[in-house]
């Protein structure tokens, strides 16, 4: 609840709340989140938005298998109250499949602030996360929250964080199956799903962006996915919307925390530079304008051993006006 923006204006007095809807006549719904589904039925669109928090890998899809009926869109905006950190990025799923809905877009992943992401994908992760759509991946990077680091509660910085880092993860065994086309999983003789032994690992660098700098660092970028093939047309847009008009997000500040970053919203509608501190039941907003991209890697349109079946489109940079 203490991440909630809007905080100032509801009760704080339940401190379980996971997350808080709004509903359509504005009023505002304390929800707990308790597990997981590793084999999710989704009827609509998954809209995901990270805005803190550092995180080993991220999936816009679903963990091992089940259906999502709707879209898949992965936003990467560092608004919250910790700095961004993912080792890998995914608008796919986890050895979970995924088909987008007739005249609909595949998965999208809109990239816009943070400190340092290792690879990003726009399919899945695992022969059987299997995706059938177009993807997309969109890169365009404007300030973070976080110019001149930042420390935790425990003393460590963000440079404790980052640089060449082993991810080890669950993974369960699958076996294709020719016949229906699909991976089945693999069970031991009490009929449990069985694991893959070893835990799986992968070495990732996570670079250091350069301080002072708002602007996150990337190692890698593939349109498709990691061993997992995608049947359909990748796309790749880096740094295609720089300069672009700004827009502003709200942002969860504390009371006589410096304001000097942010903006307030006057009663014209206009966004209007803060200074000083932060005053209790003021909304503080937090400026998005597309500046540059910091790629220390490569950029592929293609997947990480992974089949594309469609064609590749890789843009960078914004297509120049013609001056009459």
């Amino acid at each position: 609840m203490s991440l909630y923006p809007r905080r100032k204006s509801i009760s704080l007095q339940d401190t379980g709340i996971d997350l808080v809807g709004l509903t359509v006549e504005g009023k505002y719904w304390a929800i707990q989140c308790k597990c997981y589904a590793e084999d999710a039925q989704i009827e609509g669109d998954v809209n995901l938005t990270i805005t803190n928090g550092t995180f080993d890998r991220v999936f816009g899809g679903n963990n091992v298998s089940g259906e999502i009926k709707g879209t898949i869109t992965v936003n990467i905006e560092e608004t919250g109250c910790k700095p961004i950190i993912i080792g890998q990025l995914y608008g796919g799923g986890n050895q979970a499949p995924y088909t987008a809905p007739d005249g609909k877009p595949g998965p999208t992943v809109n990239v816009r602030s943070f400190t340092s992401i290792g690879d990003i994908y726009g399919g899945g992760y695992g022969a059987p996360a299997k995706v059938v759509a177009d993807t997309h991946v969109n890169i365009n990077v404007g300030d973070g929250r976080y110019k001149n680091g930042f420390t935790y509660k425990d003393g460590k910085s963000v440079n404790d964080y980052i640089g060449e880092k082993q991810i080890t993860f669950k993974e369960y065994e699958r076996k294709y199956n020719s016949t229906t086309g699909k991976w089945d999983f693999v069970y031991d003789e009490n009929g449990a799903r069985k694991l893959v032994s070893p835990d799986p690992s992968i070495t990732i660098t996570l670079p250091s962006k350069s301080l002072p700098s708002k602007i996150g660092a990337i190692q890698n970028v593939y349109g498709g996915g990691k061993t997992a093939t995608v049947t359909g047309d990748t796309y790749v847009n880096i740094g295609t919307n720089i300069d672009d008009a700004p827009q502003y997000t709200i942002i969860d500040v504390k009371t006589g925390e410096s304001v000097e970053d942010f903006f307030t919203k006057g009663e014209d509608g206009q966004y209007n530079k803060a200074s000083g501190m932060a005053v209790e039941g003021t909304n503080y907003y937090m400026e998005y304008k597309p500046t540059g991209v910091d790629i220390r890697g490569n950029v592929y349109g293609g997947g990480n051993n992974a089949e594309v079946t469609g064609d590749t489109h890789v843009t960078i940079g914004k297509e120049a006006t013609a001056t009459p």
